[in-house]
């Protein structure tokens, strides 16, 4: 052996022995809550295949599908789900990966189409999709029929969608984490924004629990966790690693951040411009949606594009899972997002929520995050189609009683819901102009199954419609394959106490390197005038972490492609790590430990997270129509609802889409 292949070999042996180290300092692979973490850290084999052929792969990759199978990834890349209902349903688990990749993207199951098992069934309508778009379908179906016969078929193991939870124990505690959406808006008054919220018996004023046990007065804690990465609501500290942290930073025109002046002046500059830079002449809308959210800001507004890393958060967290480089400058104007608020007045953008008024005339207008988020509304809308599902009717029996599984699929009901199937093709019986019904073939247990409908809703985003509506003609699927999603990744981390929070003064974190952006405690809703978690620094929380994957400069739609790649490339392991790593480098100084402090982390992906609304996508370009107008029209016996048709993704845009397919359908039947 030559001298410095010796050197080489010493060098990896300290490597090894500095990377154990480093795990045996984070307590990275140690065992975690006592029922449901056990020996977490594992290879993932599928994921680093997939890792070591991503930057190849997206050479040749076009809009959503890079040249790969996308399946093989074992349950070591899932990681933990924690316990209860929800255990086996963390984000898009690998089984359901692999599923959907293998049958939906791959049409593996289509040489089997022919001979598939019927079951016999005939139904008045299949919903396929049971997420809050679809719940909301069926559920406004029902309502007018209640004897019309529906099927609900669902991919995952628990109907939701991307509105389920995490739930997990530490210390004796039972905790509850968002997967996705957390937060539902509603008004503080007798009259609502949102008419549905009254119908499905959601209350207008909340009671919240209150924090004790702090150590620093008058520690500000939002409502909810988009408000708790914002300093004007609660306390929040910013992070810039090795210069330490600066709380509160734009009560004082960011004077202690370690930022340029240039920066400092842009920022408090955005956050209370409240005159026009620019007015086009002709229709506004259209102009706003001709460009970027960070092209509007960079050429009206002449603020530097160092701005961004402040503003891609939030966005991407919230509502196209990339950064201002990507999103429209109209549904900036719609959010009231930094400097496009100052066009509010003059658009009516807020329509795309599904709000009456908007934001900046509704000061009663409130964000409520419970206590694993909007999993609560997709569990009342089952609810109310299917009361037995739970034991008893009140908030407290629908948010916190166990699902009875049997219930869901009861043959004798009006109102059902089959889980765990994969639907692969949706066609018409026949001619789709003359057609009486419509097939649907789904996979359940590894069996290929068809079942038929007088009529579908497609509850489901376009990269599912594209590959699983057989029929429909060609200017559908061109609207189709227009839409292009981002990646989410919601980390919920379980801590055993958080006293390093309080020490620091602030209930909201973020930085701007590494993994994630943000992490935050917000006051949890009582639930039937009950604490349903504590809120004390010196009892467990869970501290929902958002993890986004924007690469600035690359171009649509490769920007979304590669984003995907970037998290489907990460093992759970990869995860774990890096979330001991940021959490002790930021916490460390107020005496968290990683090690010790850390009870649970809980992995939620979701590849399609959200559809990617650039220029163009609210009023069309090139003078088309925007495709999201051609998909709102019902094909034969064939309706398409999901919130991205709103142009934004909470909850009530899903269900007024889910709404408009109901009508179609009830037109039709």
């Amino acid at each position: 052996m030559s001298e410095n292949d010796d050197l080489k070999n010493r060098s990896a042996v300290q490597g090894r022995i500095e990377q154990r180290l480093e795990d045996e300092r984070l307590g990275f692979g140690a065992p975690m809550t006592r029922r449901d973490f056990v020996g977490s850290t594992v290879l993932g084999t599928g994921a680093v295949l997939l890792g070591m052929a991503a930057p190849a792969a997206m050479r040749s990759a076009s809009a959503q599908t890079p040249g790969l199978s996308m399946t093989g990834l074992g349950p070591e890349w899932t990681g933990p789900g924690g316990i209860g209902d929800y255990a086996h349903a963390n984000g898009n688990t690998a089984e359901v990966v692999n599923a959907a990749h293998a049958g939906i993207r791959n049409q593996d199951q289509d040489k089997f189409l022919a001979g598939a098992t019927d079951t016999g069934e005939t139904f008045d309508v299949i919903v396929v999709g049971g997420g809050v778009s679809g719940l909301a379908a069926m559920y406004s179906y029902h309502k007018e029929r209640p004897h019309a016969k529906i099927l609900n078929l669902e991919n995952h193991p628990i109907f939701g969608g991307e509105s389920r939870r995490n739930e997990f124990e530490i210390d004796g505690v039972r905790l509850y984490g968002p997967q996705g959406p957390q937060e539902f808006q509603t008004m503080n008054t007798p009259e609502d924004m949102f008419p549905l919220n009254a119908e499905l018996g959601f209350p207008n004023v909340f009671q919240w629990t209150e924090p004790t046990g702090l150590a620093t007065k008058n520690l500000r804690m939002a409502t909810n966790i988009y408000e708790s990465s914002d300093d004007s609501t609660a306390d929040v500290g910013y992070f810039y690693g090795s210069k330490g942290w600066v709380k509160n930073p734009s009560s004082n025109g960011f004077k202690d951040a370690p930022i340029s002046a240039s920066l400092k002046r842009d920022l408090m500059y955005l956050q209370s411009v409240d005159k026009l830079p620019y007015r086009p002449e002709g229709d506004l809308s259209k102009w706003l949606d001709s460009m970027s959210y960070l092209d509007l800001l960079t050429k009206y507004f002449k603020v530097s594009p160092e701005v961004a890393p402040y503003i891609d958060g939030l966005l991407a967290t919230g509502m196209i899972g990339l950064g201002a480089d990507m999103a429209s400058a109209y549904l900036a104007v719609a959010n009231d997002l930094p400097g496009a608020r100052a066009y509010s007045g003059e658009c009516d953008a807020w329509k795309i929520l599904g709000l009456k008024y908007p934001f900046y005339s509704t000061p009663n207008l409130i964000g409520v995050s419970a206590p694993g988020g909007n999993a609560v509304v997709a569990r009342t809308l089952v609810q109310r189609m299917i009361p037995s599902v739970f034991s008893g009717t009140t908030w407290t029996d629908i948010w916190l009683a166990p699902i009875h599984w049997d219930a869901l699929d009861r043959p004798n009901q009006p109102a059902r819901i089959r889980v765990n199937s994969t639907v692969v093709a949706v066609a018409h019986d026949g001619p789709p102009q003359s057609a009486k019904g419509v097939v649907v073939w789904y996979v359940n247990g590894g069996t290929l199954y068809k079942a038929r409908a007088k009529a579908v809703i497609m509850a489901t985003s376009q990269q599912v419609n594209r590959h699983v509506c057989r029929d429909v003609p060609a200017d559908y699927r061109e609207a189709m394959s227009t839409f292009h999603h981002a990646p989410a990744l919601v980390v919920n981390v379980g801590v055993r106490h958080w006293r390093f929070m309080d020490r620091l003064g602030i209930t909201g974190a973020r930085w701007f390197s590494d993994f994630g952006w943000h992490t935050g405690l917000h006051k949890n809703i009582q639930v039937d005038g009950k604490d349903i978690m504590p809120c004390d620094p010196n009892k467990p929380a869970v501290m929902e972490t958002y993890v986004t994957f924007p690469i600035r400069g690359m171009p649509f739609p490769q920007q979304a492609t590669a984003a995907r790649m970037k998290m489907f490339s990460l093992s759970y392991a990869d995860i774990e790590k890096a979330i001991r790593r940021q959490f002790n480098e930021m916490f460390a100084s107020a005496g968290f430990d990683a090690k010790r402090d850390i009870g649970a982390i809980i992995a939620n992906r979701h590849g399609h997270a959200m559809p990617v609304m650039g220029p163009g996508f609210y009023f069309g370009k090139d003078g088309k129509p925007a495709p999201k107008e051609i998909l709102k029209n019902r094909f034969g016996r064939i309706a398409f609802c999901h919130s991205e048709l709103m142009g934004e993704q909470v909850w009530s845009t899903a269900a007024i889409s889910g709404q408009r397919a109901a009508r179609q359908m009830l037109d039709v039947l």
